[in-house]
């Protein structure tokens, strides 16, 4: 008897937390994402992002001398709209293997993703010589999908 009483009392709590509000995760949706080195020793990077719980779009576009690596760290580069920032955890001495970190520019939510072409089915894909004045391009063959 004791046993069903306890279960009885127990069983309106858990419903009452089930039915409590429940924190959406982020989903980033990116497109339109490539990194590549041209002749001239400049490299580029460009993507178009979307999040599905805020609605807002965004931009984001780096440039370098490929003279040298993108060092290690998560200094963030702000996107154009200013709504997302993204850095690369263990820097980019090679475009086709890096960890892309995304975050709101309030940092509250961070992502993290592999970038690579050298898993078993890659995404990114990675061409040598793809137009005159390239050296090599990579880019992502679908949409790349972040979650926070």
């Amino acid at each position: 008897m004791l046993i069903i009483s306890l279960f009885s009392s127990l069983l309106p709590l858990a419903s009452i937390a089930l039915a409590g509000p429940v924190k959406r995760a982020e989903s980033l949706h990116i497109r339109n994402f490539f990194v590549e080195y041209a002749n001239d020793g400049t490299g580029a990077l460009q993507f178009a992002l979307h999040s599905s719980v805020t609605g807002l779009n965004d931009e984001c576009v780096l440039t370098w001398s490929t003279t040298s690596d993108i060092q290690p760290g998560l200094a963030m580069n702000k996107c154009l709209n200013n709504n997302y920032e993204f850095g690369f955890r263990y820097g980019i001495g090679n475009i086709e293997n890096f960890v892309l970190a995304i975050q709101r520019v309030n940092g509250t939510q961070r992502g993290y993703e592999v970038i690579s072409a050298y898993a078993t089915y890659p995404t990114w894909i990675c061409t040598k010589n793809p137009a005159p004045g390239l050296q090599e391009r990579c880019k992502w063959i679908r949409v790349l999908n972040i979650d926070f």
